[in-house]
């Protein structure tokens, strides 16, 4: 997990490895995928500071479901990164503006 100071002093862990986001360790290398997931996330990050009332499907749909399908291979389309991107977008959009 990485950490991530939000603008607000409020710190946040965010999926950084294929572990982190439940790739397909086991049976290939997703340093790549993670890599290009957890810049996705942060590059979501920003849309969400810079419009606040964007939803995090919106967010999910913009920035983060292109990166999960071009990764799908690695496992990056399926519930589990989803469901990992979901919670980070909304600890973050929690954090910052306590919601």
């Amino acid at each position: 997990m990485e950490t991530v100071t939000l603008p607000n002093n409020s710190i946040i862990k965010i999926p950084s490895t294929g572990r982190d986001w439940q790739l397909f360790t086991s049976s290939m290398d997703c340093t790549e995928a993670a890599a290009a997931l957890t810049e996705a996330i942060k590059v979501a990050f920003e849309d969400i500071k810079a419009q606040p009332w964007t939803t995090t499907y919106a967010v999910l749909k913009t920035r983060m479901y292109p990166v999960m399908e071009k990764y799908a291979g690695f496992g990056a389309w399926d519930s589990e990164p989803v469901g990992e991107a979901e919670f980070a977008l909304d600890s973050y959009r929690s954090a910052l503006f306590g919601h």
